[in-house]
């Protein structure tokens, strides 16, 4: 039987909230997951505006593993997160619920304030091999406990569904500005990386291949 295959990548927050692809690139993609994979550390008011000006990005359809927590050896980033919830509601943004042991990242308290405010969820194995795909089950029982249903899951609909959802978000992807640039903690700090050149606006969205590493659901993730 045939089986579609979707064209996607899990896209690096830098640390002033822009990505590490530009527009161009990104509208290739049929499906874009952003995630903080550094500087974990940022003060509340820096880091909130981060994931608000990344999340508000219009070719961005999901937020992964938003807090970056690791149960037991790394503590959440510390923005708000009533204020990222409201933002990815209002932008079509989807919550992630990160399946994996280590992570169960929205927790059920997060999960269930992101419903409130009106956001969608996908849940994601963060398989590094085919052996992890069944921690999918840790995800819907985490979504459970936050009082999900798969009516809240866009990756429970039906392929048809999903695709219409996707590109629905797509469709209105330039109508709602973003924030400017969240400014670093500190201009010296020697582990800030640098403001992108400023963004290409996209123009067409046709399918493109990517890198099999990269490809989203699953990727392999660097800490």
């Amino acid at each position: 039987p045939q089986m579609p295959i979707l064209h996607g990548l899990e896209v690096d927050i830098l640390a002033d909230g822009e990505l590490d692809l530009d527009d161009d690139t990104l509208a290739l993609l049929d499906w874009v997951i952003i995630s903080i994979h550094s500087r974990f550390d940022q003060a509340p008011d820096v880091a909130t505006a981060r994931a608000l000006r990344a999340v508000q990005h219009p070719l961005v359809h999901a937020f992964g593993h938003p807090t970056g927590r690791l149960i037991g050896s790394r503590e959440p980033v510390a923005f708000d997160m009533e204020q990222i919830c409201e933002a990815a509601a209002a932008h079509g943004v989807a919550m992630e619920i990160n399946a994996s042991p280590d992570r169960l990242d929205l927790s059920d308290v997060n999960a269930r304030l992101a419903r409130e405010k009106g956001c969608r969820f996908v849940i994601d194995t963060d398989a590094h091999s085919t052996a992890q795909f069944s921690q999918q089950m840790f995800g819907v029982f985490q979504a459970r406990r936050a009082g999900l249903t798969r009516d809240d899951v866009v990756n429970a609909l039906p392929y048809e569904q999903f695709r219409a959802w996707a590109e629905g978000k797509r469709a209105g992807a330039h109508s709602a500005p973003r924030p400017p640039a969240a400014k670093p903690a500190s201009t010296d700090d020697a582990t800030a990386k640098p403001a992108a050149k400023p963004r290409k606006s996209a123009a067409q969205t046709p399918a493109a291949k990517s890198p099999a590493e990269k490809k989203k659901l699953p990727r392999r993730r660097s800490e």
